[in-house]
């Protein structure tokens, strides 16, 4: 998930602070911002998100909209070696 829409363009420090906060989820995500807002035109997509100080969810880290491209332990794995990154599922 990427904060880069928002207003303001939060910083870069800013964006991973909330994908790597334990109490911070993604609820819903529509990839289409017509599917949420039938009149409105949101590049990237709208996201339902919800934070809970007493709730522990998991950090985000990278967030991938789309099963397809989460990958298995072992290709994860490769691909953080060759590219410094993976996809898990959390």
């Amino acid at each position: 998930m990427k904060f880069d829409a928002i207003v303001g363009n939060p910083p870069k420090d800013w964006n991973e602070k909330m994908l790597n906060d334990e109490h911070y989820k993604v609820v819903k995500y529509w990839v289409n911002s017509f599917n949420a807002f039938p009149t409105v035109d949101i590049k990237g997509g709208v996201a339902v998100t919800y934070w809970d100080k007493n709730k522990t969810f998991g950090k985000i880290g990278t967030f991938v909209a789309f099963d397809e491209f989460y990958f298995e332990e072992s290709k994860r794995k490769r691909l953080q070696a060759v590219f410094g990154f993976g996809l898990s599922r959390k």
